[in-house]
């Protein structure tokens, strides 16, 4: 190989590995970050606190809520699974891949090319596997604002026969409540209504923000598997060995870009490993 050919693949190879951190890292820091899974089980919380409070129609609602909630968090989390094992193979890969450095064989790149273009590859089976349930945890955040944009329009249906109406078909009958002027609710009443109007509101809120989020960040994860890959293929064509005295250079250029990526496979391990071991 000539100098720009060892130069190419040097830069190919650096290319590559970069390409994997950075699509690790939208996973790593970025959707964790975008998705409030503490605020939903809050949520469910808080719809389990106002179960009182719903009409038939209402209660069922408020179950598919939960339920795509708990899909869209299943959902997740299998995508999560798909990156744990892409980064499992890839410690163990990349280990291998430094420790070739020490034999100093001509043959050490061509073993250290085959090895990259496994987590590549895996890279990108692996990630597109986890967009996929990403995009089925979007759908269900799409159904849960249906559902909230239904339950709103229930809210205060109106009085009709003498009863007065909430948004979950609380009723109470104008005969027996001395205190209530006609067409209003007692302030009570009408104080625990808004109450929960409120949170359902907010609620509303965080699903669009989040489906938001989400699309954002599934828009960047595609890009990035389409740019490893590019570099998946453009390391596949490389046919050329690096000869044994430049194999030097090309372990100080890339060696700093292989331990983060070790070192971001095994933050994404560590800070996924109550899920996937639960």
């Amino acid at each position: 190989m000539n100098t720009a050919e060892i130069k190419g693949a040097i830069e190919i190879t650096i290319e590559g590995i970069e390409a994997l951190n950075k699509a690790l890292d939208l996973y790593n820091k970025v959707l964790d970050q975008i998705i409030p899974w503490k605020t939903y089980e809050e949520t469910i919380k808080e719809l389990d606190r106002y179960r009182a409070d719903y009409s038939n129609e209402s209660a069922q609602l408020v179950g598919e809520v939960k339920t795509l909630i708990y899909n869209a968090e299943d959902n997740y989390f299998s995508a999560s699974q798909y990156i744990y094992e892409w980064c499992s193979l890839t410690i163990q890969l990349l280990r291998i891949y430094l420790n070739l450095f020490e034999k100093r064989s001509s043959s050490t790149y061509e073993a250290q090319r085959g090895i990259l273009i496994v987590v590549l590859g895996d890279g990108i089976d692996k990630m597109s596997a986890g967009q996929a349930k990403l995009q089925q945890s979007s759908i269900n955040f799409n159904n849960v604002a249906g559902k909230l944009t239904t339950l709103n329009a229930q809210a205060y249906g109106g009085a009709a026969s003498g009863f007065v109406f909430g948004p979950f078909g609380i009723m109470i009958a104008y005969a027996v409540a001395a205190e209530l002027v006609e067409g209003r609710l007692i302030p009570e009443l009408q104080q625990r209504l808004d109450e929960v109007k409120g949170f359902f509101v907010k609620l509303h809120k965080t699903i669009d923000e989040t489906n938001v989020n989400i699309d954002s960040t599934k828009t960047k994860l595609k890009d990035e598997i389409a740019n490893i890959g590019e570099l998946k293929v453009k390391t596949e064509a490389i046919k050329k060995i690096i000869p044994f005295d430049e194999l030097d250079a090309l372990c100080d250029t890339i060696l700093e870009s292989v331990n983060n990526l070790i070192k971001q496979c095994e933050a994404y391990q560590k800070s996924h490993d109550i899920y996937i071991s639960s």
